[in-house]
């Protein structure tokens, strides 16, 4: 899936439209067309300020959305010069005895606070920094039809441990997607043994997400020695004869975003970073 983690482009494009909504925002409270506004920012004497507060949020959103490891360096710094800019705009309301706006403002810059907070939790950092799970960037699938055996890693030592069944509908270098009735959330550990050209493939495979149409799950593989990198370059050259390279157009943005958002009504704690959910949830993840 070439998507990139939804919970992370919302953000990174909020914090690009930021400008817009602080436009429209100070200009209610203040009283003024938009347009008004925005030349009495440029021209006023702190022009230089106001002007380069318009462009970091925008440059913030852009960072994380590239997903580089220096990312969130630029991110956290960028998040760091908006918080001395905002702290003395809020002084100076509190002494203007604006509380309306002053509290506006307060609510989002603890929304702010929340922000930087979500990036700095391991679970969440990871992702720029261990390219290996970086799941967008994997290379051409191709199709399948490979019965498979699998468990979830992560019921080891319960009685929810079973064996479980699933087809290979499509696979690469770096990734694979079973369809099966097994029971799968995202994050999750697979381990999935199959058979091709005679060779036993034993591989794990970290859910990166579910596909509740195809009944199915995505993961990418993990742990992987060097024998059995090699094992999959075989396979892969095998299956590119025939020529049976996976279409992926058909898994538009619009249909994951939908998929995505229907997922975060029914369990709104899958935004949450690891470190945060429950005990029990994080037993299962």
């Amino acid at each position: 899936m070439k998507v990139r983690p939804w919970e992370i482009v919302v953000l990174g494009f909020l914090h690009l439209l930021e400008p817009i909504f602080r436009l429209f925002l100070y200009s209610f409270f203040f009283n003024s067309p938009v347009r008004e506004y925005l030349l009495g920012l440029i021209y006023s004497k702190y022009a230089i300020i106001n002007v380069l507060g318009l462009f970091l949020f925008p440059m913030a959103g852009i960072s994380i959305l590239m997903f580089q490891r220096w990312s969130l360096f630029i991110f956290l710094l960028i998040e760091f010069i908006v918080a001395a800019i905002n702290f003395s705009f809020l002084s100076n309301l509190l002494l203007s005895g604006d509380y309306v706006l002053l509290l506006t403002c307060i609510a989002l810059f603890a929304l702010n606070i929340f922000v930087v907070t979500y990036f700095l939790f391991p679970s969440v950092r990871k992702i720029y920094d261990e390219d290996d799970i970086q799941w967008w960037k994997q290379k051409a699938r191709y199709k399948s039809l490979i019965d498979c055996d699998l468990v979830n890693l992560n019921f080891l030592g319960t009685d929810k441990l079973i064996n479980l069944k699933g087809k290979v509908t499509n696979i690469s270098e770096s990734g694979i997607f079973i369809q099966t009735e097994g029971s799968f959330e995202k994050n999750h550990l697979a381990r999935v043994r199959f058979i091709f050209d005679e060779k036993i493939f034993d591989l794990d495979a970290h859910v990166v997400y579910i596909d509740s149409e195809r009944n199915g799950i995505g993961a990418k593989f993990v742990n992987l020695t060097k024998e059995k990198i090699n094992d999959l370059k075989y396979l892969i050259e095998a299956l590119s004869l025939f020529d049976i390279i996976e279409d992926r157009s058909r898994i538009s943005l619009t249909l994951s975003f939908k998929e995505w958002v229907k997922n975060i009504f029914k369990s709104p704690w899958l935004l949450l970073p690891k470190e945060l959910k429950g005990k029990e949830r994080n037993k299962n993840i």
